[in-house]
C-alpha cells in the first residue's frame, strides 16, 4: 500500500513525566486493567512504535488537577524538541490559577498543535462554563481540542455525546479530535460528523482489544462515510495488547488501499498541516 509504505502516523500516543506516569499506571491498576507496557521508558516506547512502522505520533498529555498543566507542558515542549518523532498536544485545567498564561504558553510560546482534555479525569462536563476560555482560545488560533468525552471505556456522569454536542454547537469553528471515535455512541457520532465538518475521530480503542470485543461493522461504516476525517490511533502505551494488533484491525476492515492509507497516515498528516497553517501536504 503506497501510503502505508511511507509510514504510519499514530494520532493517539501518551507519555508523561516519570512520577506522573507512575501514578497513572496505578490508577489503571485500581480498576483491574492490566497494561503490559507500563514498565517501558520513553526510549523503548519510541522504539516499539518505530519498529511497527510509525513515522510520526501525536503525543497527548492531560492535567488531572489544577496547577499541574504548566509543569507538564514545559516537560512536553522539552521532550518533543529532543524527539521530533512526536507532535505535541499540551494540557490545561480550567481551574489553573493563571489560565490565560497556561493557554498562551502552550499554544503561542511552545507552539503546540492543540490541547488534550480528559473529562473523566477532570470529573467535569465538557459544557461547563469554565471551559469556555479554552475553547475560544483554540478556535481563535486554529488549534485542536483532543477530547476524551465518550462513555467508553469507563463511563461517568460527565461524559456522552449529548453533552459534548453543546460544545460543538457553541464553537462550530473549533477543530476537534474526538478520542476513541466516541464509543459507545457511534450512531450519535455519525450525526455530529454530518453537522460539524471540523470534527475528526481517532480509532484508539475503537476496534476493541484482547479483553473487550467490539462489532467492527459500525466502525467500518463510519470510516467509509467520512474517509478523510478518521485518524488511526493506538493509545500506546496505555493499551492492553501489542499496538501492531490495532493496525491489523484497521486492515481487516477491508476499506481499500486509498481509504486505509488515509486512515493510517494521510488524514493525520493533513490535519497537522491544517493546524500549522500549511496546506496539509507533509
Amino acid at each position: 500500500m503506497e501510503e502505508n509504505a511511507r509510514g504510519i502516523w499514530d494520532a493517539h500516543v501518551h507519555l508523561f513525566p516519570g512520577r506522573l506516569f507512575k501514578a497513572i499506571w496505578r490508577w489503571f491498576e485500581k480498576f483491574g486493567m492490566e497494561m503490559p507496557y507500563g514498565g517501558l521508558g520513553p526510549g523503548r516506547i519510541t522504539a516499539h512504535l518505530e519498529g511497527m512502522g510509525v513515522e510520526r505520533a501525536f503525543l497527548l498529555v492531560y492535567a488531572h488537577k489544577p496547577d499541574v498543566s504548566a509543569e507538564i507542558n514545559r516537560w512536553l515542549s522539552g521532550f518533543c524538541r529532543k524527539n521530533p518523532f512526536y507532535l505535541p498536544f499540551g494540557c490545561v485545567h480550567p481551574h489553573d490559577t493563571d489560565l490565560g498564561r497556561v493557554i498562551g504558553d502552550a499554544l503561542d510560546g511552545y507552539g503546540f498543535y492543540g490541547l488534550k482534555i480528559h473529562y473523566l479525569v477532570a470529573r467535569m462536563r465538557p459544557d461547563a462554563p469554565e471551559f469556555t476560555p479554552i475553547y475560544r482560545a483554540l478556535e481563535k488560533r486554529g488549534k485542536a481540542l483532543v477530547a476524551h468525552a465518550s462513555i467508553a471505556p469507563i463511563p461517568g456522569p460527565w461524559l456522552g455525546m449529548d453533552i459534548f454536542e453543546r460544545v460543538l454547537e457553541e464553537h462550530p469553528g473549533m477543530t476537534v479530535q474526538l478520542a476513541h471515535m466516541g464509543h459507545y455512541e457511534l450512531d450519535k457520532v455519525a450525526v455530529l460528523m454530518r453537522k460539524y465538518p471540523n470534527l475528526y475521530l481517532d480509532t484508539a480503542w475503537a476496534l476493541g482489544n484482547s479483553s473487550i470485543r467490539i462489532d467492527p461493522g459500525p466502525v467500518r461504516e463510519l470510516i467509509l462515510e467520512f474517509p478523510g476525517r478518521v485518524l488511526y490511533g493506538s493509545d500506546f502505551p496505555i493499551i492492553m495488547e501489542d499496538p501492531c494488533r490495532t493496525v491489523e484491525r484497521i486492515l481487516e476492515l477491508s476499506l481499500g488501499d486509498e481509504i486505509t492509507g488515509a486512515v493510517l497516515r494521510g488524514n493525520a498528516a493533513r490535519l497537522i498541516g491544517k493546524l500549522s497553517g500549511a496546506d496539509g501536504s507533509v
